[in-house]
């Protein structure tokens, strides 16, 4: 949310918005970055950076649209803030009969859980 003042944890899903909030982290802060986007970084030696390629996550999940669930998955590796399956039962009750999109999402959610952390291989 663009609202927190000095949040704990940042999920930017592109540049603008890892740099605009990954600003703000509290010191000690961890910031979880798509690094399929190419962009300027914020500097900081206070917080933590994850890097997530998850245009490509989310390609080989089966479908690029699901970017923010491949980040929802790493996030929850990151931070056991809540369990996977939990989310699961969440998406099955959200998306009711639509069991293609239901086995789409769960696959990108445990993509982006089961490969977290991600090497960094930047160039």
């Amino acid at each position: 949310s663009p609202v927190a003042s000095e949040p704990d944890y940042v999920v930017a899903l592109n540049p603008p918005s890892a740099s605009a909030f990954g600003n703000k982290l509290e010191p000690g802060g961890q910031l979880i970055y798509n690094s399929s986007m190419k962009g300027k970084m914020p500097i900081r030696g206070d917080i933590s950076f994850y890097p997530v390629p998850a245009n490509e996550v989310a390609k080989a999940a089966g479908s690029e649209r699901s970017v923010n669930v491949v980040m929802l998955g790493a996030f929850l590796k990151l931070t056991g803030i809540v369990k996977l399956e939990s989310i699961y039962g969440s998406v099955e009750y959200m998306l009711g009969e639509k069991k293609k999109l239901i086995e789409l999402t769960k696959t990108a959610l445990a993509m982006g859980y089961d490969g977290f952390p991600y090497s960094v291989n930047e160039s």
